[in-house]
């Protein structure tokens, strides 16, 4: 995902109350520049404040991560 997907991905995400995907959180770990972006737009906009406290509580812990899966492939 690019830097303008990515923030195309967002404000489209923050208008809907669907949960952030994949490649949201990806980026976000991967892109400082975005992460800032993201930083400076919460500061003036109440839907990406909402929005960007989703990503973060939707960020999986490894071991979180590990027993979703496990559980969901029934291991």
């Amino acid at each position: 995902m690019t830097c303008d997907g990515f923030r195309r991905e967002i404000r489209f995400a923050a208008t809907t109350d669907s949960p952030p995907n994949v490649g949201i959180t990806a980026h976000l770990d991967r892109c400082a520049v975005c992460r800032e972006w993201l930083v400076a737009e919460r500061k003036f906009s109440d839907r990406l404040d909402t929005f960007a406290r989703r990503i973060e509580q939707a960020r999986p812990s490894a071991e979180g991560l590990l027993a979703r899966l496990m559980k969901r492939f029934g291991l």
